[in-house]
């Protein structure tokens, strides 16, 4: 099929407009992972923050980089359902399926995907009830009483829960890759402050 001038146009129009859309919500989950690591958030560094301040924002941005993870399935699972569902019929053309039974493949990047919107929604929870609840056991950081002062102080909780969401998103990036989806050339970098992330985003779009 011969592809006309108009063609090309409006399909580099639907790829700006995808850039425009996509590369927002990967650069809010940079800036979560950076608040959950260091404290910092878009107004304040944690350079300006007080220790207590430093660890409550650290524990905030669990939730943050939760919600964004969960931001970017949601924004890309119709086309990783697409491309899934595609490369899936090509491995199995000689096999007669219905039209449901690739979904129940494992291996598919559409099936992982699901997983691991399954297992956002499971920390969220838990995330959840350790915020509402009054046991201590559950929380991801606790207020001890050093020298008069009250102290917070980060728990296993919070480190395994962060190792966790970590790993998510490597496996969210794998997906993201493979299925042609991806920051745009934005890596993470902590050393960046935010106007640095802010500009770097506003260069990123000049040349979508």
């Amino acid at each position: 099929m011969a592809y006309e001038i108009g063609d090309i146009k409006d399909f580099n129009v639907s790829k700006e407009i995808r850039h425009n859309v996509d590369l927002p919500m990967f650069i809010q989950y940079r800036l979560a992972a950076t608040q959950a690591r260091t404290g910092s958030t878009p107004i304040k560094s944690h350079h300006d923050m007080s220790d207590n301040e430093r660890r409550i924002n650290q524990v905030k941005g669990l939730t943050e980089i939760n919600s964004a993870m969960r931001q970017i399935i949601d924004g890309t699972a119709s086309r990783v359902k697409r491309k899934s569902k595609k490369r899936w019929e090509k491995q199995n053309s000689s096999l007669d399926n219905d039209d449901d039974e690739w979904e129940k493949d494992e291996t598919t990047d559409y099936f992982k995907l699901k997983e691991l919107k399954s297992f956002l929604k499971f920390a969220h929870e838990q995330m959840r009830i350790a915020d509402e609840t009054t046991s201590l056991e559950d929380d991801f950081s606790i207020e001890a009483d050093i020298d008069g002062k009250k102290v917070v102080k980060l728990t296993d909780n919070y480190y395994n829960m962060l190792e966790d969401l970590e790993d998510a998103h490597e496996v969210l990036d794998d997906i993201m890759s493979r299925c042609g989806i991806d920051s745009m050339g934005m890596h993470e970098d902590e050393e960046l402050t935010y106007k640095e992330q802010e500009l770097a985003f506003i260069e990123a779009v000049k040349e979508a």
